[in-house]
C-alpha cells in the first residue's frame, strides 16, 4: 500500500494503479474488479476493515465487494426493519410517500434478495438477521 496522507493507503496494482482502491482508517473504498480479490485480500490481511464504501457499482469498482462485505448487505433506504407506528421491528417497504418509484424500489428489493446476504443492514431499524422472514417478505410483495 502506498500512504498517500494520514490515515489514507491506495492498495497497489501493476503495472500502475489504474483502478484506484483506498483504505481510509479501517474503511476500504471500492473493491477493484473479480480477479482483483488475491491482490486486494494481500494487501488488507492483518487489518480489520469495519465497512466498505463503493463509490459506485461498476465492475471496476465492486468487484469483490461480496467477499470483503462477507455477505453483509447495506441497502439503505430500500427496506425498513422497523414500524413507523410502534418502533417495533418489522421488515416492511419504505412508505411509498418516500419513494419517488415503489415499482423500481422492489426490483431493488428483489436484487438484494438475489445476493443471498446473511445480514442486512437497513438506513431504519436494526440489522435484518432472520434471512427467511426478508425472504418471506420478498415472496410476499405486489408484482
Amino acid at each position: 500500500m502506498k500512504q498517500l496522507a494520514p490515515g489514507l493507503w491506495r492498495l497497489k496494482e501493476f503495472p500502475a494503479p489504474t483502478i484506484n482502491i483506498y483504505l481510509a482508517e479501517d474503511v476500504l473504498i471500492d473493491a477493484g474488479r473479480t480477479w482483483d480479490r488475491r491482490r486486494v485480500f494481500a494487501e488488507i490481511e492483518g487489518r480489520e476493515i469495519s465497512m466498505l464504501a463503493l463509490t459506485h457499482v461498476h465492475p471496476d469498482h465492486q468487484g469483490v465487494a461480496k467477499d470483503v462485505c462477507d455477505r453483509v448487505a447495506i441497502c439503505g433506504d430500500v427496506i425498513r426493519n422497523m414500524s413507523y407506528a410502534t418502533g417495533l421491528p418489522e421488515i416492511k417497504e419504505p412508505p411509498e410517500i418516500f419513494t419517488a418509484d415503489p415499482a423500481e424500489n422492489r426490483r431493488s428489493i428483489r436484487k438484494l434478495a438475489n445476493l443471498k446476504p446473511a445480514t442486512i443492514l437497513p438506513g431504519h431499524g436494526p440489522a435484518v438477521t432472520d434471512i427467511g422472514a426478508f425472504e418471506r417478505f420478498v415472496g410476499g410483495l405486489p408484482a
